[in-house]
């Protein structure tokens, strides 16, 4: 066995230990969870070909892991000797950075859970609060809504939930102008615009086939995993605010 110097020095051995033929040294540097993959790509170079281990942790002197993986090509001499040629690769850089990548993106899809979970809760007296995927062109999620809002607007769809609202609303320039703020390809259009909310107050009919000033807000967040843009939509009645609006007008 003869291994150069930059493999004594990955491997954290000396020429001397290489020369006594100290096979466990390698093995107990070996973290023990990928121990059971190194001895089965031992076995595998035992036929000649080339073989190439799955990437293992290796300790090094002082006590840190760094990660290895071992290319071997096996030939067979003409006596039947094996000869093994291996190239140790230490992608301890390379699995450092992934590492810290799958760690940011694992903080920036807790923040997206929480800012939705934000703003569903954000308002627990609203008529109607709704998730929406606007890229996908789904209705995610129901929260806070009457039997007659379910009959009424339930849809499985972005565009449907959208449309269906659109259906109550009593005046028709309202409905027009809540179809033209509320459109799943203007949302989208605006959020990519730098725009991450839109509000719209208007009159819709409710179940007893009386009216209400209705005021409905959508917010937008980027999902960070599938870069989807998604939305939380909700509605609350604000029939006293604008009665007191008017109120002060003519006053």
């Amino acid at each position: 066995v003869a291994l150069n110097d930059t493999a004594c020095e990955i491997l954290c051995v000396t020429q001397k230990q290489v020369e006594e033929g100290t096979q466990h040294i390698f093995s107990e540097r070996i973290h023990p969870e990928d121990i059971g993959r190194q001895n089965v790509h031992m076995k595998d170079i035992q036929n000649p070909g080339r073989h190439e281990s799955v990437p293992f942790r290796y300790a090094g002197l002082d006590g840190r892991w760094r990660w290895l993986r071992l290319a071997t090509e096996t030939i067979k001499g003409a006596d039947g000797t094996l000869f093994l040629y291996n190239v140790i690769t230490d992608l301890t850089a390379e699995r450092q950075a992934e590492e810290k990548l799958e760690h940011e993106h694992h903080i920036q899809q807790e923040q997206f859970q929480s800012s939705l979970k934000a703003l569903i809760l954000a308002n627990p007296n609203s008529l109607c609060t709704v998730r929406l995927n606007l890229s996908g062109n789904r209705c995610e999620e129901w929260f806070g809504t009457s039997a007659f809002v379910i009959r009424t607007i339930q849809a499985e769809t972005a565009e449907g939930v959208i449309d269906n609202i659109s259906r109550i609303i009593i005046n028709e320039n309202d409905r027009l102008q809540f179809r033209e703020h509320f459109n799943r390809a203007a949302l989208i259009k605006a959020f990519h615009s730098g725009r991450r909310q839109d509000t719209l107050r208007y009159r819709r009919t409710v179940e007893d086939g009386s009216s209400i000033w209705v005021e409905t807000v959508i917010n937008m967040v980027e999902n960070p995993e599938t870069h989807e843009i998604e939305a939380v939509l909700f509605s609350e009645n604000v029939n006293r605010q604008v009665l007191n609006e008017k109120i002060i007008q003519i006053s």
